[in-house]
């Protein structure tokens, strides 16, 4: 197999600590080591169950002890994986991780939050390096569901400078670091590459200090038609540009990209994949791409390489075909 091909599931841990569900990470891993996957990337998530990382929760275990066993499963499959920190890895809301900013408060970009995220890194660092080959640090820091800039997982670019400078202090020497990805799309028309993101956060904070070892990206662009090859490459070429001006590695790992079957076709969501990969691999500055999901769920969008009944779509067969040496 390829060492630049990624997959992912849902959740890892349900919100009653279980780890063995219908779709689960656990349950999944199997199927992407068949697909031909080297990586899976697993959400840390805290879950309903747990109020931290070390206090017993809901089953009378950690949340700790729940990761082990998704994580001894996917080193029994022989996966590598990347563990993303996001806003579900400490619990608090959109007006916790973003107070302090300086963009809005007149701060630093620290914050409670942060500083109890930070400490949850360490905690997971301790217990986890070895088993976690690669960190991300949040995700979709300039993702927002209404204007100006609110909802979904946005923090403001002096948010995500510190967090990157201190999680990643913290985490030297765990695994490789990842910034989180940030999200690259054309939705209604509007071309977002996170360039400008890039930049606030660059001029927020210090760079150099960040200790990344690449920039996480999220493509989901052309949507619903066939994607151009010569997009997908000027959408890479536009935030590794920037990211060089500014001192970060130009070493891109796109942690997301997806077409749905149910949008775009189940034949032309494989050609879709096809030429992502390919123009991945093209470009030179893209070190690994994950898919968005192994499996639809039942009666959820269709990103999956797999039917919900388990059954191959032609994307599985394309994503084996590009996995092989």
């Amino acid at each position: 197999m390829r060492d630049d091909m990624g997959l992912q599931a849902g959740w890892a841990v349900d919100d009653s600590g279980q780890t063995e569900f219908p779709y689960s990470v656990r349950a999944t891993l199997p199927l992407m080591r068949e697909a031909g996957a080297a990586w899976v990337r697993i959400n840390l998530r805290l879950g309903a169950c747990y109020q931290d990382w070390t206090t017993p929760g809901c089953d009378g275990r950690t949340a700790l002890d729940a990761y082990d066993e998704v994580l001894a499963e996917a080193e029994a499959q022989g996966l590598q994986v990347l563990a993303l920190l996001s806003n579900e890895t400490w619990h608090g809301q959109q007006a916790a991780w973003s107070a302090g900013s300086a963009e809005a408060a007149g701060g630093d970009g620290s914050n409670d939050y942060l500083r109890a995220y930070v400490a949850a890194a360490a905690t997971l660092a301790e217990r986890l390096a070895g088993r976690v080959t690669a960190w991300e640090l949040w995700n979709e820091p300039n993702a927002w569901t209404e204007a100006p800039a609110r909802g979904g997982t946005f923090m403001y670019p002096s948010n995500w400078a510190w967090l990157l400078q201190h999680a990643g202090a913290t985490l030297r020497g765990a695994g490789q670091l990842i910034s989180g990805g940030l999200f690259a799309h054309d939705i209604g028309g509007s071309r977002t590459t996170a360039a400008d993101y890039v930049r606030a956060a660059a001029a927020a904070g210090r760079p150099e200090l960040w200790s990344l070892d690449g920039v996480g990206y999220h493509l989901y662009i052309e949507q619903g038609r066939p994607a151009g090859a010569a997009t997908v490459a000027g959408y890479l070429s536009d935030v590794r540009r920037v990211c060089q001006a500014h001192g970060l590695p130009p070493a891109l790992h796109v942690t997301e990209f997806a077409w749905r079957s149910d949008a775009v076709s189940e034949a032309l969501q494989a050609r879709n994949l096809e030429v992502a990969y390919e123009t991945f691999r093209r470009a030179g500055a893209v070190v690994r791409g994950y898919w968005g999901a192994t499996q639809d769920l039942p009666g959820g969008p269709a990103w999956g390489l797999l039917r919900a009944d388990g059954s191959a779509k032609p994307a599985y067969d394309a994503y084996r075909r590009l996995a092989s040496p």
